[in-house]
């Protein structure tokens, strides 16, 4: 039987229809530990600028950067128990290809095995797998196909039948996917979502009750998933993130106090949870991104020091949080509202928009 319950809450008008996911970029490896939750402690109650972005790791104590040699961005995605970090960068080109890091730190690249789509590599679990989307940029005509490529280096595509386009987000230990699918719309990013679950050749399409639009972000290995729910329509007064329990249960996930809205990316086998907030300015001009992480209902900021915004994506059964942050733009020395006007409001991924919410946002 199916279970929710239901927080409406209503966004300001001037907010984007759904959580807007900025780019974000941090120092140096072995920076100090959490910076206190003050408006100067790292910048990220300034107006968000673009800089360059980098990917994190933070071990409860410390933070780790992650840049992937000759990459202009780096974006972290997934963690696994062992130390792997699976994701995503770009070259001057701006094509993405896929990266995997050990703990040794030796990197394993990754490109479409034909050398035509670009990668968004956004999962993998501790058997040597990994799980991500193919993808052709098109304003009109986009193409996304979900991928698993297994520890020996094999490939399986991934598409929900009869979908225009599939996504593949995380994959755990007993070889469950997750991931989005649009059976509407073949443009990348995509607007008209549904969720499904992939297992041995065979799909499990997720809806969540009462919206019309359903994403899966992550899955842990109780069968335990996590995911967005909102209304076409309305989304503002619907949006929810929500657990899904291996049964078709759902139940509404906490949000940040103070955010506009909160998204819960991050999923382990404790139930820990990576979360990712977006705080309005006080006169609805800009969106601030903060990262937490959450333990029974309780979030604990996660805030690379120096950076614009941090992102959390996802969280270990360690409690290791992993995400990508932004530094201030060039020729800055920190946070500018100048600067976010004269470049833009807050930047979004350089990949996918993993939650179909890249509608516009005032400035």
């Amino acid at each position: 039987m199916v279970r929710i319950t239901r927080y409406p809450h209503r966004i300001r008008a001037a907010v984007v229809s759904a959580l807007v996911l900025a780019t974000v970029t941090l120092a140096a490896s072995g920076l100090p530990a959490d910076a206190a939750d003050t408006a100067t402690s790292d910048g990220q109650d300034a107006a968000p600028v673009r800089g360059a972005i980098h990917g994190y790791v933070f071990d409860g104590e410390r933070y780790r950067s992650i840049d992937v040699p000759g990459a202009t961005r780096t974006e972290a995605w997934d963690i696994t128990n062992s130390g792997d970090v699976i994701g995503y960068y770009a070259n001057a080109d701006g094509r993405l290809h896929g990266f995997r890091l050990d703990k040794r730190g030796k990197y394993t690249k990754f490109d479409d095995p034909d050398g035509d789509l670009e990668n968004d590599l956004t999962g993998g679990n501790d058997r040597g797998v990994t799980v991500g989307s193919l993808l052709r940029y098109d304003p009109t005509m986009g193409e996304a196909h979900g991928y698993l490529r297994d520890a020996r280096g094999r490939v399986t595509t991934i598409d929900v039948p009869g979908a225009l386009t599939t996504l593949a987000w995380r994959i755990n230990n007993r070889g469950q996917v997750v991931g989005i699918y649009s059976d509407v719309d073949r443009q990348v990013p995509l607007r008209f979502l549904r969720g499904y679950i992939y297992e041995d050749g065979r799909f499990i399409r997720i809806d969540a009750p009462g919206v019309s639009t359903t994403t899966l972000n992550d899955i842990n290995d109780r069968g335990q998933s996590t995911g967005q729910a909102f209304d076409a329509a309305d989304p503002q007064n619907t949006h929810y993130t929500f657990l899904r329990e291996r049964d078709g249960s759902f139940t509404r996930l906490p949000d940040v106090p103070g955010a506009a809205q909160t998204i819960h990316l991050g999923l382990n086998n404790r139930g820990q949870t990576a979360a990712t907030a977006a705080f309005l300015s006080a006169d609805g001009t800009f969106v601030t991104l903060r990262a937490f992480r959450y333990d029974d209902g309780k979030p604990t900021r996660i805030a690379v020091p120096g950076a614009v915004s941090t992102f959390a994506t996802a969280i270990n059964d360690r409690g290791h949080i992993v995400g990508y942050y932004t530094d201030p733009a060039p020729g800055t020395t920190g946070p500018s509202a100048a600067a976010t006007a004269a470049d833009g409001a807050a930047g979004m991924p350089m990949g996918l928009d993993p939650l179909a919410m890249m509608d516009p946002m005032l400035p």
